[in-house]
């Protein structure tokens, strides 16, 4: 699915939708040396939540910043299958 990639300090650093065909449901992240052998995070770093309206679907197509040593996160939330939003946060 839909990825962003970072080269960080030697590092590839990924962070890419995953999830059932075609719907995505969790935002995973992974990091690689070289660029083609990859080490996933097994923990989701975020997810479709249906307690939270605007993310209640699905959340797919992170896009990353990296600005003053910080990593900007914002994504594609979904709260129904024809309605999209976008979601954010900030990361370390």
């Amino acid at each position: 699915m839909n990825a962003d990639v970072i080269h960080d300090k030697g590092i590839f650093r990924m962070w890419y939708a995953t999830g059932e065909t075609y719907e995505p449901n969790t935002i995973s992240y992974a990091e690689s040396k070289d660029g083609f052998v990859w080490k996933k995070q097994h923990t989701p770093i975020k997810q479709k939540n249906p307690d939270i309206f605007y993310a209640s679907d699905r959340v797919g197509g992170p896009e990353i910043l990296k600005l003053d040593g910080k990593y900007y996160h914002i994504d594609t939330t979904f709260d129904d299958p024809l309605y999209s939003n976008q979601g954010d946060f900030k990361g370390k």
